[in-house]
Parts: structure tokens; C-alpha cells; sequence
């Protein structure tokens, strides 16, 4: 289990030669990393603008990747060809899809803000169903001794009145 490993820098896990925990991990930093990044688009500033500063202030995965992006475009790439080698090396789909979102909107110019609180929106709404699966796969498990501890002592509650009433 992933939960168990301390101090590492780098832990993925595959199925099927596809990256299915780095995935889930970047998925719960997109969460903040995009609403941060909304705040700073409701600011006023431009979409370059607002990726500097989201990750300056955010110091996780998806940041480090973002900031490769932008250091490409500093030495002559696109913003277009910047972000679709991002958006490539994503192994989750929400993520592709954001960045896709990103880059679309920066192309044609329109503006991104209303689209992204939807899309955090979406992670978040994943995110929950997702733990509501987890939960619903946990058996629900009564062992023998909280039986015998537990009946003994609601007898004693609901007839212990009853008893010394009778007997008292």
C-alpha cells in the first residue's frame, strides 16, 4: 500500500503499463492547484500570469510539471506546444481534460474561469463518489465478542429497572 511508504520522492503504481496511483495523487493536488489558479484568473490577471504565480504559491507535482511547461515557452515553445507535451504526460484523464481546457481557451482567447470552477467542480464530485466506493466495499463486520458484550449489556439496560423494581 502506497499509505505505508515514508520519505520517497517518487511512488507509481501500474496496471497494465498505465499509471493508475501517480494518477490519483495529482488528482487530489488539482484540486487546489485549479482553484487557486481560478482565484488568480478572478483577479484580472492573464492566464500566463495566473500559472506563475499558482505555481509559485503551490509547491506540488502537477506545479513542478506546470512549471516545466512555462519554462519551455521560455526557450521559444508555444504555449499550444507546451501544454499538449503536458498534457500528454498526464496519466489522469480529469487532468488531460483540464489541461486541454487550458490550452483551448488560451488559443481562442475566451475565458477559462467559468469552465475551471466546473472542472474542480467535477474532481471534487469524482473524488467523493470515489470514497463512497471504498466505503461501500467495506464489509460490515460484527465479531462474536462485541455480540456477547453487547447483548448482556442492553439486557441489563432495558430490564435492570424492571428487575429492581420487582426484586426492590
Amino acid at each position: 500500500r502506497l499509505s505505508t511508504i515514508r520519505n520517497s520522492d517518487l511512488i507509481m503504481v501500474l496496471d497494465h503499463g498505465r499509471i493508475i496511483e501517480r494518477g490519483k495523487s495529482l488528482e487530489r493536488d488539482a484540486i487546489y492547484f485549479f482553484e487557486v489558479l481560478t482565484l488568480s484568473l478572478e483577479s484580472g490577471k492573464t492566464l500566463v500570469q495566473s500559472l506563475k504565480l499558482t505555481t509559485s504559491c503551490i509547491d506540488s507535482e502537477l506545479s513542478n510539471e506546470i512549471k516545466y511547461a512555462l519554462k519551455e515557452m521560455e526557450y521559444g515553445k508555444s504555449f499550444y506546444e507546451s501544454f499538449t507535451i503536458l498534457r500528454k504526460k498526464m496519466p489522469s484523464d480529469i487532468i488531460q481534460n483540464v489541461i486541454l481546457s487550458i490550452t483551448e481557451s488560451y488559443v481562442s482567447g475566451e475565458s477559462i474561469t467559468s469552465t475551471l470552477k466546473e472542472q474542480v467542480e467535477f474532481i471534487q464530485n469524482k473524488r467523493v463518489m470515489d470514497l463512497k466506493g471504498k466505503i461501500n466495499q467495506i464489509p460490515i463486520k460484527i465479531s462474536v465478542v462485541s455480540v456477547f458484550l453487547f447483548i448482556p449489556f442492553l439486557l441489563i439496560f432495558i430490564l435492570g429497572p424492571v428487575l429492581l423494581e420487582y426484586f426492590g
